[in-house]
């Protein structure tokens, strides 16, 4: 095919306007996602390649930023973490802080205000955060521009010249590459939440998706599941003057842990220069996960007499903890499969536990109402969930204690989490790519396979260089891409590969 031809196809393909001339001049990219991985590489790519890029971001929802996660209008769910490590670029870490000086949060929202004066923000403001930043980067002076597509992606095809994505309103965008940016797996919906309970007005089975304005102020609540999802909706319930009684269960028995208490008390003499997030990502790893070969058994050991030495010095066992877990993305892929395996298996659950820590004030408001007894954590699991003549809802939990119990609640909320085992199946775009076998599951379960630099490994093991997946479903291969710092940090990472591979150019923001 001669280079005009092929060019007038490319122009067909993408839908834009038919610049011959501005069209050779820029490379495209394809975003599929819309979310924070999504705002986060349009935003890098866009600020650390010096040549013109053609972004596009093929995301079904009107804004580019807030996805799932951070939608919410709910006053009461914050970031589980402090301002600086959420700037959409990790290597600009102060963005957000600056962001929200220049909004005068701290005078605003006087909650999120920490003793040493750091902020602890509420999600719907990050989202404001993430809508402003991407606008603020539609339009570049060297003539990158991003451009939101509102429509879903239905297959992706790769060929020598590029890629071309199929969308479901009957156009195809082409592109040099693109980036799959699909976010986390489905939520979870439990045999019981789809039985003889499907449909009540007091089950909600899709929190993140719902209000909670109908739940009674004396309703008796079940939250099925302990982790940050639900100790947030147990603190929404009570900011909203919530009185009835409201039981929490997890299988294990385990809740999260409150963020460190040395975050509210700063170093009296910080490091200089100070430490930034780049430099605990790519600092040195503690020597027991260095090993060769490496074991999970070895990496719990070690970190257990990290924390022991850490607690010891009162720096708590927070600092050990995430000496492991801030380069998890350079450990986890030196442990062998039955090794990854067998951590997800007997560890994930108490890694979870730590990992995802609670903001000090909700921690504070939860643990308040727990010593009144209002709120009760208890171990157990729910087997199914009925109707009564009362039309109340019939809990069948089993416990450690009483084994077997029959409870009835009038609201139960499933906070079970994301469906690791439909992260592929419960996305159209996914499902269809690997029935392709463009793109095949990780052995772990957890997400799909790709190489070091992100590039997605088909069903016969070849590495597709166009494709570039971030974020959660690349976590069997990372561990754990799964926070905002994280997803950020893997963008800048492989913006330097992604550069060279297209003769790009970096600029000093890329640092």
């Amino acid at each position: 095919m001669g280079s005009g031809l092929w060019l007038e196809r490319r122009l067909a393909l993408t839908g834009l306007p038919r610049d011959q001339e501005s069209y050779m001049a820029r490379r495209r990219i394809i975003i599929v996602g819309g979310g924070f991985g999504g705002a986060s590489a349009a935003v890098q790519l866009a600020r650390k390649i010096a040549e013109p890029l053609a972004i596009t971001i093929v995301e079904p929802s009107h804004q580019i930023g807030p996805g799932l996660a951070y939608s919410t209008d709910d006053p009461t769910f914050r970031l589980n973490a402090i301002s600086g490590p959420h700037s959409i670029d990790v290597a600009d870490p102060g963005h957000f802080t600056r962001w929200c000086a220049a909004k005068g949060l701290a005078q605003s929202d006087p909650e999120a205000r920490i003793a040493n004066g750091e902020l602890f923000v509420r999600r719907r403001d990050f989202r404001d955060y993430l809508v402003e930043t991407v606008r603020a980067h539609l339009s570049q002076e060297n003539g990158s521009t991003i451009t939101h597509v509102r429509d879903r992606a239905s297959d992706i095809s790769v060929d020598e010249q590029g890629v071309a994505v199929s969308l479901e309103g009957g156009r195809r965008i082409a592109a040099d590459m693109a980036f799959l940016a699909v976010g986390n797996p489905p939520l979870r919906q439990p045999a019981w939440a789809s039985g003889a309970a499907a449909g009540h007005p007091g089950l909600f089975a899709e929190p993140l998706r719902t209000s909670f304005d109908s739940v009674e102020r004396d309703a008796k609540v079940l939250v099925v599941g302990a982790g940050l999802t639900a100790l947030d909706i147990v603190a929404s319930l009570l900011a909203r003057g919530h009185r009835g009684s409201i039981t929490a269960i997890s299988r294990r028995g385990l809740r999260p842990e409150p963020q460190a208490p040395r975050v509210l008390a700063p170093p009296a003499d910080p490091p200089q220069p100070p430490v930034i997030p780049l430099d605990l990502l790519e600092g040195e790893l503690p020597a027991y996960a260095t090993g060769e070969p490496l074991s999970a058994l070895d990496l719990f050991r070690g970190m257990r007499r990290h924390a022991a030495e850490t607690d010891a010095t009162e720096l708590g066992w927070q600092a050990a903890f995430d000496a492991v877990t801030l380069p998890l993305s350079r450990i986890w892929p030196n442990l062998p499969l039955p090794e990854k395996q067998r951590a997800l298996r007997h560890l994930r659950a108490y890694y979870d536990a730590h990992r995802f820590r609670t903001p000090p004030m909700t921690d504070a408001m939860v643990r308040a109402r727990e010593a009144t007894g209002q709120v009760i954590f208890r171990k157990a699991s729910i087997e199914r969930l009925d109707v009564d003549d009362q039309r109340r809802l019939v809990a069948w939990l089993q416990t450690p204690d009483t084994g077997h119990t029959r409870e009835a609640f009038d609201a139960v909320i499933n906070c079970t989490g994301f469906d690791n085992g439909r992260a592929l199946q419960g996305n159209s775009l996914l499902a269809r790519l690997q029935r392709r076998g463009m793109i095949a599951p990780h052995p772990t379960g957890l997400g799909i396979e790709v190489d070091m630099q992100n590039r997605i490994i088909t069903a016969s093991g070849e590495s597709i260089a166009q494709i570039r997946a971030i974020g959660p479903m690349t976590a069997g291969v990372f561990g754990d891409p799964l926070g905002v710092f994280f997803i950020s940090a893997q963008v800048h990472r492989l913006i330097p590969g992604l550069a060279e591979q297209f003769g790009l150019t970096l600029t000093s923001r890329n640092c």
